[in-house]
């Protein structure tokens, strides 16, 4: 995943697709590929700085599912999932 940081604003974005399968259900992706998509993001921002992490645990708590969206792009500031 090829992710852009922005330090001013404070957001990393990342444009990228997820195959068909990767649904738990219709139009809403798994839960472990997203958690897994927010570790990367966050570790490839740590060593953007410089800094080495590893990931030794790691719980979410998804407030909403988070829809796909097929063939449409779409932004949102600062938006909690």
């Amino acid at each position: 995943m090829n992710f852009q940081y922005n330090d001013e604003q404070k957001c990393a974005f990342s444009v990228f697709e997820l195959p068909y399968w990767s649904q738990g259900y219709k139009d809403v992706p798994h839960g472990g590929i997203i958690a897994a998509i927010f570790d990367d993001a966050m570790s490839n921002y740590l060593f953007a700085k410089g800094l080495t992490a590893v990931t030794a645990e790691l719980n979410i708590r998804f407030k909403q599912p988070l829809k796909l969206l097929w063939g449409n792009c779409s932004t949102k500031k600062k938006r909690k999932i």
